[in-house]
């Protein structure tokens, strides 16, 4: 098989996805919430129904700046957790949802949270004492209890059956030093099939926002698009300056740059509609519309698939 028919075959995948999408409506009238998944779940459980698809993790890797500034159990309570984000794939009885075809897969709930491998199994942790991960050390249960506390700020943008798209902040290392952005995600599934993928990308507020409504504008970074189950390192950049009284704070980690995926190049019609501080169903099938086309140019390029 040579690599072209790879490239072509696997984008095609992700693009089946997106071309899907539009069709499904959202319902105004629920309210979705983006969960933290309970400690001791099992991130990958062949038996599971609920929390059955694994759609990302990612574990941290401390690869630049002040590394040796730390102290080793420090570096080894960072990297020992990983940003995971988990799915409940359903399916569908027949007439259930009127946007859906009868006896498809549908997106019931989505979830985040950070695990680690105990007894040779990956396992959702916090920092709260649980019967199924016991209790934490204090290094870990601080690590832990800093990145809880950054996941409860995510919030949820806008829902359907087939997917979610949410926003948490994130700290990126800039040449300026780390700053706090807004990182805004998209998980989606194909209802025909259940499989699932993902999308992130960096969001700034407008210079002429309004102060009572919050006004958007995707960065210059690429979007990273992921298949589903996408495991993968988070670099990280260690900055010393960060330090009070010598012990490290919130914003002493940065990512070198985006987990890296497929490149989905920005086009003007795509960036404003990547970055809406809400969504209609009309402006969402035209973002998915936008970015199924983008994803099928990029697939044409020398990228490979993620």
């Amino acid at each position: 098989m040579n690599k072209r028919s790879s490239v072509h075959r696997a984008s095609t995948w992700v693009v089946g996805l997106f071309a899907m999408l539009s069709a499904h409506r959202i319902d105004a009238q629920m309210v979705y919430s983006l969960q933290l998944i309970p400690a001791g779940t099992i991130v990958v459980d062949p038996k599971a129904d609920h929390w059955n698809e694994l759609v990302l993790l990612a574990r941290p890797t401390l690869t630049s700046g002040d590394v040796d500034r730390l102290p080793l159990g420090l570096q080894q309570a960072v990297t020992r957790y990983a940003y995971t984000v988990l799915a409940t794939i359903a399916k569908t009885p027949p007439g259930a949802e009127e946007d859906l075809p009868a006896s498809v897969y549908r997106l019931a709930e989505v979830g985040v949270g950070y695990s680690a491998p105990m007894d040779g199994v990956q396992v959702i942790v916090s920092a709260r004492q649980s019967p199924e991960t016991g209790t934490l050390g204090i290094i870990d249960r601080q690590v832990v209890a800093q990145n809880e506390r950054d996941l409860e700020k995510a919030r949820v943008v806008v829902r359907s059956s087939t997917l979610i798209m949410f926003d948490m902040d994130a700290i990126l290392a800039r040449e300026t030093g780390h700053r706090v952005e807004p990182l805004r995600t998209l998980v989606w599934i194909d209802p025909q099939t259940g499989k699932s993928a993902s999308a992130m990308w960096l969001m700034r507020r407008r210079k002429n926002g309004s102060e009572r409504q919050e006004s958007w504008e995707v960065r210059k970074d690429q979007m990273q698009v992921h298949p589903g189950g996408k495991r993968a390192n988070n670099r990280l950049h260690v900055d010393a300056s960060t330090f009070v009284l010598g012990i490290p704070t919130a914003t002493t980690f940065g990512l070198e740059q985006l987990l890296p995926g497929r490149e989905i190049p920005w086009t003007d019609g795509l960036s404003e509609l990547a970055g809406k501080s809400s969504y209609s169903a009309e402006n969402l099938a035209e973002f998915t519309a936008s970015l199924n086309q983008a994803i099928q140019l990029a697939a044409t390029g020398p990228a490979t698939a993620p």
